[in-house]
């Protein structure tokens, strides 16, 4: 009985499993989101707020780097994404991205997907699990994340398509089934594969492998009913 009460604390306070890290988060962040709105009144708030999680990611490296291995449960302290939290509701208050220039955003795309995967390699080897060279929660990943928003808002016109709306649309059940083709996947790909392959191959195998798996699901179940039971 007490196996049971301790699982469902865990399951309410999203630790049960890996992907409900986000329930915590997400219940810090509507918590913080009134003193979030009140920052964001004045330039010195703005700065704060877009100095918090970088500063929480610098602390990460020395402890990283130092220690050979993360912060424990870093995922579940809101620092770790409030830059995406604050970046969201920066960039709606701005009403419109000011960058015209499809070439100017898509190269820094491609800087910070270069950068990403660079970072990603360096810091597995460095560190003696490898697990923050995979982690979301580093620099790299954050300027990729934060690159593909601003070059998504500022072309969103120009390049417009049914694959982007279709992909947003499943975004909540291709979170949830991504974790399990990545589990297969790594576990096909031979070691000995350059790491910054590693990657690409298994970005692109979960992506359309959850959006196809969630696909079948709703045909098979229906839309409506797969919404309803699923999310999806």
């Amino acid at each position: 009985m007490d196996s049971f009460a301790l699982y469902g604390l865990k399951y309410l306070f999203g630790m049960s499993a890996g992907p409900f890290f986000f329930i915590i988060v997400m219940t810090q962040l509507v918590f913080l989101t009134p003193l979030i709105f009140r920052m964001a009144g004045s330039y010195l708030g703005q700065g704060i707020l877009w100095l918090i999680m970088p500063v929480w990611l610098g602390l990460q490296y020395i402890i990283t780097l130092t220690s050979g291995s993360q912060i424990p449960h870093c995922e579940y302290y809101f620092m770790s994404w409030l830059i995406y939290y604050w970046a969201g509701i920066f960039l709606r208050r701005q009403a419109v991205v000011k960058l015209n220039s499809v070439n100017l955003s898509g190269v820094g795309v491609l800087c910070c997907t270069s950068l990403n995967l660079i970072e990603g390699y360096v810091l597995y080897a460095l560190t003696e699990t490898g697990t923050f060279g995979t982690s979301q929660i580093r620099g790299g990943v954050v300027l990729y994340a934060l690159s593909v928003s601003v070059f998504l808002m500022a072309n969103g016109s120009k390049i417009a398509s049914q694959i982007l709306v279709k992909l947003g649309n499943l975004s909540y059940g291709i979170y949830y089934v991504h974790l399990l083709w990545l589990s297969v996947i790594t576990h096909l790909l031979p070691s000995e594969i350059p790491f910054p392959v590693i990657q690409i191959v298994c970005w692109s195998t979960a992506v359309v492998g959850s959006y196809l798996t969630c696909r079948i699901i709703q045909r098979l179940g229906g839309k409506q009913r797969a919404h309803n039971i699923l999310g999806i």
